[in-house]
């Protein structure tokens, strides 16, 4: 009476699961690849960088992918720069990839601690002392001198 059972796609998180699951059925074969592109400077014209992808110049800028890519696009100028697609032939490079971190429910995140040497800050507050009191002196005899 029941029907097979289907598989089931891998779970979806975010605000749209039913496009994520429609995305994960497109063949690889069928999403554009990246795309290489240069990074120029306007007003001189010379090529200044060159990424691999929008994804990575976005990164290097602390940018969002869709703001380079609308500037290679329709030729706005994004971060400074003007953005433009790379040759077929020229040499792209391709940056390593960090291993992805992860969240570990069981260990909670340790940040580290920034040690001070109160010796060093002691020191630091005496040299800024002495250099207020040789200002005041000499604002005292600009003073007499008037």
């Amino acid at each position: 009476i029941w029907p097979e059972k289907l598989p089931r796609s891998p779970p979806c998180s975010g605000p749209r699961p039913a496009e994520c699951q429609l995305l994960a059925r497109v063949p690889a074969g069928l999403m554009a690849p990246k795309l290489a592109i240069q990074q120029v400077d306007p007003s001189t014209g010379q090529v200044v960088g060159m990424y691999s992808s929008c994804s990575e110049a976005a990164r290097a800028f602390g940018l969002v992918p869709s703001s380079i890519n609308m500037a290679v696009n329709k030729h706005y100028v994004c971060a400074g720069y003007s953005w433009v697609p790379a040759p077929l032939d020229a040499e792209v490079p391709t940056l390593k990839k960090r291993p992805a971190a992860f969240a570990c429910p069981s260990r909670p995140r340790v940040r580290s601690r920034v040690r001070r040497r109160p010796a060093a800050s002691a020191r630091m507050l005496e040299a800024m002392a002495a250099v207020k009191e040789e200002e005041d002196e000499d604002e005292e005899e600009a003073d007499e001198d008037e």
